[in-house]
């Protein structure tokens, strides 16, 4: 499915169970629709929104360091980095994307909920297009996290708690960074195949055809 943005300039294509919204059913949901496309997801586990648009050179840096080193600036204390990743996609464009997580909610609840945010940047024919997308657990949340704890503390049963908790969460750049709601087990990337319906995992694949079709 190709999908073109408003200036007809470039087209983008995303996956085929990506659903087309309307520009005034994108305003409701956002509060603006002009020079968007929307799309929607849904699966059993996952709902999620993506916005398609062409922007500025300069919105995003063009460098994974960089990046990386700015999203470490501006964490906040509910949020946590995943991954960031550039490179040149099949068709020989060059991209940038970041995979942040973001607790909504009981903030002190170790399974609440999580929305996971990808956002990417690809460069084709001298025009750069942005792909904002955000995808919520649906209904009983924390069943990845909790599965992969279970097995991790019962392959460390003699340590305590709190040790147990330090080398469950750690920030996928820097092993001394601890601000905000750090990254965990449960998300590292080989997991995704347990886990298909994962927001997560969601993320990862959207990104991953991107790059692939692109």
């Amino acid at each position: 499915m190709k999908l073109y943005n408003k200036t007809n300039l470039e087209s983008l294509q995303l996956p085929p169970d990506f659903e087309r919204i309307s520009a005034r059913e994108l305003k409701e949901i956002i509060g603006y629709g002009k020079g968007y496309n929307g799309y929607r997801f849904c699966n059993e586990e996952t709902i999620g929104l993506v916005t398609c648009s062409e922007g500025k050179k300069n919105e995003i840096p063009y460098s994974a360091q960089a990046l990386i080193k700015e999203l470490h600036k501006a964490m906040e204390e509910n949020e946590g980095l995943i991954e960031v990743k550039e490179g040149t996609s099949e068709k020989g464009n060059h991209y940038i994307y970041l995979i942040r997580k973001e607790r909504e909610g009981d903030a002190e609840s170790f399974f609440a909920s999580i929305a996971y945010t990808m956002q990417m940047c690809i460069a084709k024919n001298n025009r750069h297009l942005y792909v904002d997308s955000k995808f919520f657990e649906d209904g009983l949340s924390g069943g990845r996290d909790a599965a992969v704890f279970g097995v991790f503390r019962s392959e460390n049963p003699d340590e305590e708690l709190d040790e147990l908790m330090e080398r469950w969460t750690q920030d996928p750049y820097d092993p001394d960074y601890r601000k905000g709601f750090l990254m965990n087990r449960s998300e590292a990337q080989e997991l995704d195949e347990s886990f298909p319906e994962h927001p997560l995992s969601v993320a990862r694949k959207l990104a991953e055809f991107i790059v692939t079709n692109n």
